[in-house]
């Protein structure tokens, strides 16, 4: 850049015809290196020395006087008296170009701040370090900023922002200390510790990057704490809370730091021994705190040992997690919070089932699919958080109070109250739709309007049904509807598979395989030939099929066909076998995403619109061991097929603690089905024993049947609106409470924003902190919509003829939503603590 901007000078002065002579005395040698490289374009250079004096005299004055010469003398001009060339010198042009003066003139530094540079002139020595600070394009020129300046070169920073500067230096420079270094070698770290007191209130005789750190965390904490703050920390606290404010919030937000800020945070915490200081506090002092992520830990701990002391729901816990979900390390401990959110959840509504009571069998299973089934979800949502959880920190005594309540406080509860019912009533006399019936009632009726795809997911039991028609039915192209189908008995796959079919008759070979109108079942392709049969537009498939199939030939194979049944297996595929039951839960969400999935591209890419989708049984699982007083011995006899949940005679064993019933509901008068009566299981060697079916419990025996019409097409979708409520576009605090909108509810087609909102001046220069808002609500109401949040100011001087913007960015994109102009007169906020 030097070097430039010299020829471009010395070329106007040798433009032209007239000869030329200048002479220039470089006192410090600063160019002898590089002063060749320069193209004049009308003259010659010659360089001078202390040996050549009077040979440049004859070479100017007799050698040649017809060219222009450039005389470079890497030193200062001597004295007249010693000076060989001083007539010379007086006749000619003078030239001078120290470095300050160039910088001056090339970056447009207005000259009284020449002290400055001056003051660092070490920095300008090198053209990367001043094409580095040409590059930050600071228009506004004053001592600060110049020092901003050469601080953000020295630390690679590519914005002459004092905040980003801090950022790095603080966050990556935390143990080495490199930057600081490279600030004591220029000179200008004292500079830097002053701008840190000036902006941040840290002072201190021997300054370091770790009791800034303290100074900064412990401040934005106590900002953030409700209550009186540890004694120890009033000594630690800045008096320009604001400011810290500001910076702490925004270096939390900031994805690229996020990880370095963890480590950061961590040593700081164990170094003034944080968790000391907060140990007799009451958590409900820090909820807003996330500075370390100790806060966390004890929030969670506080509310496992309340939920582990009372056995009772913690009234309120749902706004605590939502406030929590806004917080730095939320991300860290996501598992822990739904651990806690579940376990919450499941305890408060198994202490309200223990009260219930019903009628009769069949507001039994009305009771159970409208409320019991969340009983029976928050269980199955519990250990899929808390199965993602480390090793080394699962809360295993909550884990164990949740087993306890859920097994015997209400899964056996549950299940004998209905094996009571049972013995009293025929499943044929319930009001609710069998299993057996669902081609003739269901199917066949479909069809008879429309093409419909039949879906059977293999152990979807009612609860996972419930979860996926809701999600059916946030897509506003969907109408979804479920009702619950009382499942055959032995609630088997074999026997579940077959009734689902078109039948006259159902019927088991000696060895139990089962049979339709004596054709088997077992396979896929059996169960397609069988519909066939009945229906010779039908087709048969499993789940994979479908889903590698190409659209063109999805859509060519299913032309003219006005039947699919679809087979889907992810449920039971992995409960069944020992190795993999504990993964039951992970696979019952798993299948509902799969379903969503198919039900997509059915929709989509074969213009599917009439869905039915079932499952062939339900099932039981329970995490703990399953105890010796809940196997029962099988005692010695003829049976045709024994299971765990289930044996198949032709004669009742009348074995105690079970149930018997006859098939003949199905046509089989002569077999008859014992099932344990709640939760037993028979003793049966090979496989496990934690996930069951076969038997007559109601997570068995109650399936789901979703009616689906979808509508075919590609869904629009867009991202909700977040709007600023506040009509005032005034602020007259440096704390300040605005209100936002969620516009609608989240839906398919509106999906949630992740928004962060700040305030920024003319000059794009952050002046608050940054604020998160999650706009994901389902609510149908507007003010449940509503984000009332605080926004802190620096203190700074601010002026009310000036414009001032807040800002909403979409934080997965950076994308600016919208920016409303603000006036912010506030007097005296740069001097005045408030």
């Amino acid at each position: 850049m030097n070097l430039k901007y010299i020829q471009k000078k010395l070329n106007q002065i040798f433009k032209g015809d007239e000869r030329r002579i200048v002479v220039w005395y470089d006192d410090d040698a600063e160019f002898r290196d590089i002063v060749n490289e320069l193209e004049l374009e009308n003259a010659r250079i010659h360089h001078l020395r202390d040996n050549n004096q009077l040979y440049t005299k004859y070479l100017l004055e007799v050698e040649d006087t017809v060219n222009s010469y450039l005389i470079y003398a890497p030193f200062p001009r001597p004295s007249d008296e010693e000076n060989y060339l001083a007539d010379i010198v007086y006749y000619s042009t003078p030239f001078a170009a120290d470095r300050i003066s160039l910088i001056i003139q090339e970056l447009k530094i207005p000259e009284h701040f020449r002290p400055v540079l001056e003051k660092y002139r070490k920095f300008w020595n090198a053209d990367s370090r001043i094409g580095k600070f040409e590059k930050l394009n600071i228009d506004d020129y004053s001592d600060e900023n110049i020092k901003i300046g050469i601080l953000c070169v020295l630390a690679g920073v590519k914005v002459p922002n004092f905040d980003e500067l801090l950022k790095k230096v603080l966050i990556e420079d935390f143990h080495e200390n490199r930057h600081l270094s490279k600030f004591e070698k220029m000179g200008i770290l004292e500079d830097f510790w002053e701008l840190c007191r000036k902006r941040y209130g840290y002072s201190a005789e021997r300054p370091t990057i770790k009791n800034f750190l303290i100074t900064l965390l412990i401040t934005y904490t106590a900002t953030r704490f409700r209550g009186t703050i540890p004694g120890a920390w009033d000594k630690l606290i800045s008096e320009r809370e604001n400011n810290v404010t500001v910076f702490i919030s925004n270096l939390l937000n900031n994805t690229h730091y996020r990880d370095k800020y963890d480590e950061v945070a961590s040593y700081i915490a164990e170094s003034i021994k944080i968790e000391e200081h907060i140990k007799k506090i009451p958590p409900e002092c820090y909820l807003e705190c996330d500075t370390f992520e100790v806060f966390d830990r004890k929030i969670i701990e506080h509310n496992i040992d309340l939920l582990l002391g009372t056995g009772s729901e913690i009234g309120g816990l749902d706004d605590v997690l939502t406030e929590r979900k806004r917080t730095h390390f939320y991300g860290k401990y996501r598992n822990h919070y739904e651990v806690l959110k579940w376990a919450n959840s499941l305890i408060g509504m198994i202490n309200i089932f223990s009260e219930e009571s019903s009628s009769g069998i069949d507001d039994f299973v009305e009771k159970y699919c409208s409320r019991w089934y969340m009983i029976d979800l928050a269980y199955r949502k519990f250990y899929y958080a808390y199965d993602r959880l480390p090793s080394t920190d699962k809360p295993h005594d909550l884990a164990q109070l949740i087993e306890n309540m859920y097994i015997n406080t209400y899964l056996s509860k549950l299940n004998r109250l209905w094996s009571m019912k049972l013995k009293n009533t025929s499943i044929e006399d319930l009001k609710y739709d069998k299993q057996h019936q669902f081609y003739r009632k269901h199917v066949a009726p479909s069809i008879n309007e429309h093409r419909t795809a039949v879906i059977i997911s293999d152990a979807l039991r009612y609860e996972c049904g419930v979860e996926l028609c809701k999600k059916l039915s946030s897509n506003p192209r969907n109408s979804a509807e479920i009702q619950p189908v009382i499942s055959s008995i032995p609630s088997y796959t074999a026997l579940g598979m077959a009734a689902l079919l078109p039948h006259d008759s159902i019927s088991f070979t000696e060895d139990c395989k089962v049979l339709v109108d004596g054709r088997a079942t077992s396979s896929v392709s059996e169960r397609g030939r069988i519909l066939e049969e009945k229906n010779e537009n039908s087709l048969t498939w499993t789940h994979s099929e479908v889903m590698s199939l190409r659209m063109e030939d999805l859509r060519e194979k299913i032309k003219n066909r006005d039947l699919i049944y679809v087979y889907h297996n992810q449920i039971d595929a992995r409960g069944d076998k020992q190795a993999t039951e504990s993964e039951v839960f992970n696979a019952a969400s798993e299948a509902i995403e799969e379903l969503l999935e198919l039900i997509k591209k059915l929709t989509n890419q074969a213009g599917i619109s009439n869905y039915i989708i079932t499952a062939d049984h339900g099932f039981i699982y329970r995490r703990g061991d399953v105890p010796e007083s809940d196997r029962i011995e099988i005692p010695y006899g003829e049976f045709k097929l024994k299971n765990k949940r289930f044996i198949i005679s032709e004669e009742d064993p009348q074995i105690e603690g079970t149930l018997t019933f006859s098939l003949d509901y199905l046509g089989m008068d002569h077999i008859m089905v014992t099932v344990p009566e709640s939760l037993e299981v028979f003793k049966i060697s090979g496989g496990g024993h934690n996930f069951v079916h076969g038997g007559t419990s109601i997570q068995e025996v109650i399936i789901p049947l979703i009616k689906l019409k979808s509508r075919t097409g590609k869904t629009e979708q867009r991202v909700v609106d977040l709007k600023l409520v506040s009509i005032d576009r005034r602020l007259t605090n440096l704390n300040s409470y605005l209100t936002f909108v969620q516009t609608e509810s989240v839906s398919e087609t509106v999906l949630p924003l992740e928004a962060k909102i700040y305030f920024e001046d003319e000059n794009g220069e952050r002046i608050s902190n940054e604020v998160i808002i999650h706009a994901s609500s389902k609510a149908s109401s507007p003010r449940e919509r509503e984000f009332r949040e605080k926004f802190t100011l620096r203190h700074r001087e601010y002026s009310n003829r000036k414009k001032y913007y807040l800002v909403i960015k979409n934080m997965e994109n950076d994308v600016e939503l919208e920016r409303c102009e603000f006036t912010i007169d506030i007097p005296f906020s740069d001097d005045f603590v408030f």
